[in-house]
C-alpha cells in the first residue's frame, strides 16, 4: 500500500498532477495507490480531467453531484495503478472535490486599487518546484507562496488565509506583443500584522477571455510572465522586491 501524506502536498504539487507523473502504471496486481490530484470538472461531465487528459471515473457517481461549476479541483483519490488504460482510470474518492478557482477574476492592470497590500513570499518558490503554469489552454494555476504569521493547526491556517484576497491583474496587450504580462498581489484584512513565514495554497485562474482579447489584435502567445513584489523576511512593501517568472505558453 503507498500512500503519499496530505503534509506532503509541497514537495509532491508538480509531480503529481496527473498519474503518469507519479509512475502509476507500475505496480504489482492489488496495488493500490493513494494520490493527491489538481482535474478539471466540465460542466455535466461523468468524469474530471487530469493534466494530461486521462478521465478520472469515479467508483461513487454522486460525488459530482455537488460540482455545479466548471473549473480546476483539488482532492485525494485512491485507484490501482493496473487499472489506467484508454486514457481513463476509475478512482475512490478520499476527499470531496474543492474548487480552486480564484473568485475575483482577472482585471486590467490600471483597474486595480493598491490599498491595504503586503508582499508575496515568493513567485517562484525553488525550494518546493512551486512556480506558474498551464493546466490546459486556458486555465493557469499559481502555487501561490504567501506570508503567514507563525500558526500551528488548521483552523488557524484556515482563518488567516481568509484574511488573503490573491489578486491577479493584466497589462493591456498593444499590438506586436508575443507575451502575456500578468501581475500577482496580495491584500489582507489586517496589514499591520507581521507576518513573515511561508505557506502555500493553490489558486486557478481562467485566463480564456484575456488570451481570446490578446490575440485579436493579432498577436500569437508565445509566454506568460507572472510578476509580483515578494519578501522572505518582512510584510512590509517598502522592504519587497519585483520577482518575476517566465515560461512558455505551449498551446
Amino acid at each position: 500500500m503507498k500512500k503519499i501524506k496530505l503534509f506532503s502536498w509541497a514537495m509532491m504539487a508538480l509531480m503529481c498532477l496527473s498519474f503518469s507523473g507519479c509512475g502509476a502504471t507500475s505496480g504489482s496486481e492489488g496495488d493500490t495507490i493513494t494520490q493527491l490530484m489538481l482535474a478539471k470538472f466540465d460542466s455535466h461531465s461523468t468524469s474530471l480531467t487530469d493534466i494530461n487528459g486521462t478521465k478520472l471515473i469515479p467508483s461513487d457517481p454522486s460525488v459530482l453531484y455537488t460540482l455545479t461549476e466548471p473549473g480546476i479541483y483539488q482532492f485525494t483519490v485512491a485507484y490501482d495503478p493496473n487499472t489506467v488504460s484508454d486514457g481513463q482510470v476509475k478512482v475512490t474518492f478520499n476527499s470531496d472535490p474543492t474548487s480552486i478557482m480564484n473568485p475575483f477574476g482577472v482585471i486590467p492592470e490600471e483597474d486595480f486599487i493598491k490599498d491595504y497590500n503586503i508582499p508575496l513570499y515568493a513567485i517562484d518558490y525553488q525550494p518546493r518546484q512551486l512556480a506558474p503554469f498551464m493546466f490546459d489552454a486556458n486555465y493557469m494555476i499559481i502555487p501561490v507562496v504567501y506570508q503567514c504569521p507563525s500558526i500551528v493547526n488548521d483552523s488557524e491556517i484556515n482563518t488567516e488565509l481568509g484574511k488573503h484576497r490573491f489578486v491577479l491583474s493584466y497589462d493591456t496587450p498593444q499590438t506586436g506583443d508575443d507575451t502575456l504580462v500578468l501581475h500577482l498581489s496580495d491584500k489582507v484584512t489586517d496589514v499591520e500584522k507581521e507576518r513573515s513565514l511561508a505557506r502555500f495554497t493553490f489558486q486557478a485562474f481562467d485566463l480564456s477571455s484575456l488570451i481570446s482579447y490578446f490575440k485579436a489584435q493579432g498577436n500569437t502567445l508565445k509566454k506568460i510572465t507572472v510578476k509580483g513584489l515578494t519578501s522572505d523576511a518582512s510584510s512590509d512593501l517598502a522592504d519587497a522586491k519585483e520577482e518575476t517568472y517566465t515560461f512558455d505558453y505551449n498551446f
